[in-house]
């Protein structure tokens, strides 16, 4: 877009837009091509919601301190990486750890089910748990 020689001050807002408009239909062409189906991937709350109903949990401050720990990974760019039941699993997963919830139903629902390794899951949350520290050092 910009030239050699050409300052900030000389590029016209409405070229650029239409330039990041092409990159990202481009982008959805690209993903919609590779199998990326935009409209069938759940979100994450509704992921952790159908784990709540499988699992019939109803402690609604487990599933509370849950939907933050999903939160705070929606804050990363994990999202790229997994999918939303990875995401709702992890958190709910490190939800139940740390009040000392027995977690075996949900990992025999992640392997059985889900076909979800739990050993994933602590991977995934070991990488949000780097971010957070990187952006805790960043403060």
């Amino acid at each position: 877009l910009l030239q050699p020689g050409v300052s900030v001050e000389h590029v016209d807002g409405a070229i650029v837009e239409e330039h990041r408009r092409r990159v990202v239909a481009l982008e959805e062409g690209l993903l919609t091509t590779i199998g990326f189906n935009f409209e069938s991937h759940p979100h994450g709350h509704e992921a952790l919601l159908e784990l709540c109903i499988e699992l019939r949990l109803r402690d609604q401050t487990l599933l509370l301190a849950a939907l933050r720990h999903l939160d705070a990974l929606y804050l990363t760019d994990l999202v790229i990486c997994y999918p939303p039941m990875h995401l709702a699993a992890a958190a709910l997963m490190r939800t139940m750890h740390e009040r000392k919830f027995p977690s075996f139903n949900l990992k025999k629902l992640m392997d059985v089910r889900f076909m979800i390794n739990t050993d994933d899951l602590a991977k995934l949350w070991s990488e949000h748990q780097k971010h957070l520290d990187l952006i805790n050092k960043a403060k």
